[in-house]
């Protein structure tokens, strides 16, 4: 079988980069819900593919005990004090900033690793990366891609803000290809996802006017027999 987790350096890059290509060359997450059957179908047989190298199966909800507002309120200061210092702006809008290592301390003394071990049945590392990512001016999405292993295998999305002036209609939404179909996720402060972000496409709607999404990207990775 295709190995379709390097371990790390340019081989894991590289399968990335090439599969979030093919991805983007099949679909504009900007036109969706606007895509067609067949391009269901297609991007479909693309989860079914990389599926088969998964680690994690499904795409997991959660809103976890740790996360408390004190907790999330001091996230969000952080993210706004990060983004001012290594902050940067992408093409579509998306504005990225790293997470300074007193936020990496924190993650570790909440126990969130042993959270994500807990809910995935997965033993991971002690090493994560980490990213606030701020989605606030219209139109700012984010393609649909695969991540890099050297980020991790297991990928939290934790929302540590979320205003839109109208309501959830026609909101800007996680969304995932599975085997299973597309999936949309609108979720709120204080609630996570996990996932595989590795194997399971995922990309975000683009934001509306009125409307401003603050995430906390933790990748985790999971030892391997060597490890």
């Amino acid at each position: 079988m295709l190995n379709m987790r390097p371990r790390h350096g340019d081989a894991a890059k590289d399968q990335a980069e090439t599969w979030t290509r093919d991805l983007r060359e099949i679909a504009d997450i900007a036109d969706f819900p606007n895509w067609s059957d067949e391009t269901k179908q297609t991007l479909i047989a693309k989860a079914n593919e990389l599926s088969a190298s998964a680690v994690l199966q499904k795409v997991l909800f959660d809103k976890p005990d740790w996360a408390s507002p004190a907790v999330i309120e001091a996230l969000l200061t952080n993210s706004k004090i990060s983004l001012k210092i290594t902050g940067y702006e992408e093409a579509t809008g998306l504005k990225n900033a790293a997470v300074p290592s007193v936020a990496d301390s924190l993650i570790e003394k909440l126990g969130v690793r042993t959270y994500v071990e807990g809910l995935t049945g997965l033993k991971l590392l002690r090493r994560t990366a980490m990213w606030y990512v701020i989605y606030d001016v219209p139109g700012a999405s984010l393609g649909l891609h695969i991540d890099t292993r050297n980020f991790g295998d297991v990928a939290m999305l934790l929302c540590l803000d979320r205003v839109d002036a109208h309501g959830l209609d026609g909101a800007s939404a996680t969304t995932f290809v599975t085997t299973d179909g597309i999936e949309q996720y609108i979720f709120q402060k204080g609630e996570c996802l996990l996932f595989d972000g590795v194997c399971t496409p995922h990309a975000r709607t683009p934001v509306r006017e009125g409307e401003r999404v603050v995430l906390l990207v933790v990748g985790f990775s999971v030892a391997d027999e060597e490890d």
